[in-house]
């Protein structure tokens, strides 16, 4: 596990937990990270973090000088709420008021950061994703916020939080749930976003809002994922 997502893990579980201190937060991250023989050392570079540090710093800066709503989502977000994974590239969603903001935000990461234009126009056209990528390997996936009431409710119910020093929107726990759900079914099936829906709730514990996910897992046909994420009998 990187240092960063370590960090963040540690975070998130202090977030659900505030009456753990460093020392429980850790026995705990281990336990489920490496069945109780520790975290390990770091395994990306030294320059690891800050380079993650950086891409968000730039990211949120051009979405806030465009005026573009956005959230975090993905990995990154998982990790936030205590499903430690590490990743080189993050994900957010974006809500851009026209083309003409995409545009100005592409030319703020511009030349620090390698943004297609050509690609960027064609998200707009066709609501789909286009990536943000800099010299050391960091790749930022901006989601085009698809049309239809799920999305419009997560969207809406996107936090403030810190991560790694910078204040940014996150969308909520319920909804990386609801999304790494439905990640999973679209792609046939994943165990990897089944244990960070299962590393999320349990760390969350009592502090997710059950009824929530229960009526938006139903409409949006996730059942069977979430009894494999959770378990047959499992009930939020």
């Amino acid at each position: 596990m990187s240092q960063a997502a370590q960090d963040l893990a540690l975070a998130g579980l202090r977030r659900w937990q505030p009456e753990w201190d460093l020392g429980r937060a850790r026995q705990e991250l281990a336990r489920r990270t490496r069945g109780g023989r520790g975290v390990g050392e770091p395994r990306l570079a030294r320059g690891a973090m800050s380079g993650l540090e950086r891409l968000l710093r730039a990211m949120v800066g051009a979405f806030t000088a465009a005026g573009i709503p956005y959230m975090l989502t993905g990995s990154l977000a998982s990790t936030v709420y205590g499903a430690p994974r590490t990743t080189y590239g993050v994900e957010f969603v974006v809500d851009p008021p026209d083309p003409a903001a995409l545009e100005m935000m592409a030319n703020r990461l511009t030349p620090e950061f390698y943004v297609d234009a050509g690609a960027v126009s064609e998200a707009w056209r066709q609501r789909r994703v286009f990536n943000i990528v800099d010299s050391a390997g960091w790749k930022a996936d901006c989601i085009l916020r698809k049309e239809r009431a799920f999305s419009r409710e997560e969207f809406g119910c996107r936090r403030q939080l810190e991560v790694l020093g910078v204040a940014l929107a996150v969308a909520s726990a319920e909804d990386v749930i609801l999304s790494k759900l439905e990640w999973s079914q679209e792609s046939g099936g994943s165990e990897r976003q089944r244990r960070d829906v299962a590393a999320i709730l349990a760390g969350a514990g009592g502090g997710l809002d059950r009824d929530y996910l229960r009526h938006w897992r139903g409409a949006l046909g996730l059942e069977r994922e979430w009894a494999l994420a959770t378990g047959a009998d499992a009930e939020p």
